[in-house]
């Protein structure tokens, strides 16, 4: 039990550092630059026990403890944090600096039971800008997770929330004149199960999400995004063979219905209601101390129920590797393949190709080191544009005491985008230094 809720408590800790740089965490940023606006409905899980990343090793020595209610542990948590950025506004020039204030509250309660389990949160991601109250933010999330124990070898979880994010200027799905992040609010609700015996595991999930997105900010005016608005219903299977002691290979397929609230852009167009698939075949494994690893190469696709939008299709692929080069440092990779949904007229869509390379080092017990490097570029469809992002973030935590912790970082940002069509670029670098106390 210590050790789970240490691993959980050090990388709440490591995302909370990075909070308010170029790709803030927590509730307020539940769609950034980087990955779908939803990720799979199965998780990715590349951890056979072999091995302990820096972020995921036990340190119960700086772990608050809780306070135990009847069967449940209860976990409150509040950071606080001052920052600036060189481009508030996202500007392409002319770009104007503001100091900002954070504060994040979390509760969460987590079930002692033995077996089955249950936990509720609750989040909020707060932003105040001095002189800048246009980019004030108010990010809110709940929700609920139950696990049933049906046997050794059935597992089936779920989860259901409502959250209110922001979505990041850098993404490729924001109008190109929008002076702040857009609000939107997601609801969702999700199942899944999992059966594994002998060398076989299967896993089958469904989830249906509900995005409803606020307009956008453009100055003094506003611009309706209700036609974003949509309902996304997903299922997923995926089935897992253990070749070897150390090498899994799998396959899996997931489909998505996308049904937009609005039937159509403006007043003649035809919304872009449709569907998503994915079909993907790799291997994981675990090679002793030196890495882990999963790769997956397939086939992606986007389809649409109005012959004006042309289908999208390709050569997919999601590959995550961590390498341990000593107990202290492990570096992270990532690469990913898919298709995103466009708001510019003309286009069915674009792809993503996203690159990361991140360095987690222990320098000491309790002073933990991040440095990332962040890129991803998207190409459209149907008009001239293509999109570059790159990121550069680094960082500290320093775990003071079993409540308190002191993070900060700094992070540069470059956004650029060319072709006839091209959306918004600008820089930013981007600061922050907050302190946490957990009970």
């Amino acid at each position: 039990m210590r050790q789970s809720r240490s691993i959980g408590r050090v990388r709440s800790a490591i995302l909370a550092g990075a909070a308010g740089l170029a790709l803030p965490a927590g509730p307020a940023s539940a769609q950034n630059s980087f990955g779908p606006f939803l990720e799979s409905p199965i998780p990715l899980d590349i951890d056979r026990g072999r091995q302990v990343s820096v972020l995921d090793r036990a340190r119960p020595e700086y772990e608050a403890d809780g306070v135990i209610v009847g069967g449940f542990t209860v976990y409150p948590e509040a950071q606080v944090g001052v920052g600036v950025t060189s481009n508030v506004f996202a500007a392409p020039d002319d770009a104007k600096s503001a100091a900002f204030l954070t504060f994040d509250p979390r509760l969460r309660a987590a079930s002692n039971w033995l077996r089955h389990g249950v936990s509720v949160s609750a989040a909020g991601a707060f932003r105040r800008y001095i002189d800048r109250s246009i980019r004030n933010e108010d990010g809110l999330a709940a929700r609920i997770d139950g696990r049933l124990d049906v046997s050794s070898d059935l597992k089936i979880n779920g989860a259901a929330g409502i959250s209110r994010g922001y979505q990041s200027q850098y993404s490729s799905e924001i109008p190109a004149n929008a002076v702040a992040p857009i609000e939107f609010v997601k609801a969702f609700g999700q199942v899944r199960a999992t059966y594994g015996v002998g060398r076989v595991r299967a896993t089958i999930a469904g989830d249906v999400n509900g995005l409803d997105f606020k307009d956008a900010k453009l100055g003094t005016t506003l611009l309706d995004q209700d036609f974003r608005d949509r309902t996304v219903t997903r299922g997923a299977a995926r089935i897992e063979y253990s070749a070897f002691s150390d090498v899994w290979i799998f396959g899996e397929v997931s489909a998505s219905d996308i049904d937009y609230r609005l039937a159509t852009i403006g007043q003649a167009r035809p919304n872009r209601d449709g569907s998503d698939y994915r079909y993907l075949a790799g291997t994981s494994f675990d090679f002793t101390a030196l890495a882990r690893a999963r790769v997956g190469i397939g086939y992606i696709e986007r389809t649409f129920k109005s012959p004006i939008y042309r289908n999208l299709s390709g050569f997919g692929y999601d590959a995550r590797i961590e390498f341990f080069p000593s107990g202290l440092t492990t570096i992270s990779a990532a690469a990913q393949r898919s298709i995103g949904e466009a708001v510019t007229v003309n286009s069915s869509g674009y792809f993503s190709n996203e690159l990361l390379l991140r360095a987690d080092h222990e320098l000491l017990r309790n002073l933990l080191l991040f440095g990332q490097v962040r890129y991803a570029r998207n190409r459209f469809e149907g008009i001239d544009r293509r999109d570059n992002i790159w990121i550069a973030e680094g960082g500290a935590n320093f775990l003071i005491d079993r409540n308190l912790r002191l993070s900060g970082g700094l992070a540069y940002s470059d956004r650029t985008s060319k072709g006839i069509n091209r959306g918004q670029e600008f820089d930013e670098i981007r600061g922050i230094v907050a302190l946490a106390l957990a009970i």
